[in-house]
């Protein structure tokens, strides 16, 4: 198995990873699991703004589908 293979598994498997981590913080938005981390990013991007946990939790989520999204296509070609 050559260098390039090894590499392109890597960032295929970490582009997994991340895609499962977005759909566990979407799924647990609301839950204690992921309570500090819906505070400091609450704090980070939307101070002050009343604005529905279930649409940040989306946002994230999507954000993460799409370094997932990104990931494979580096992995591929």
């Amino acid at each position: 198995m050559g260098s390039f293979e090894v590499w392109q598994k890597w960032l295929f498997t970490a582009g997994v990873l991340i895609a499962v981590i977005g759909v566990v913080l979407a799924l647990s938005s609301g839950t204690f699991l992921v309570s500090a981390f819906n505070k400091l990013a609450f704090q980070a991007f939307w101070e002050g703004r009343e604005i529905p946990e279930e649409a940040i939790a989306l946002a994230l989520a999507l954000a993460l589908a799409l370094w997932f999204a990104i990931y494979t296509f580096f992995s591929i070609y």
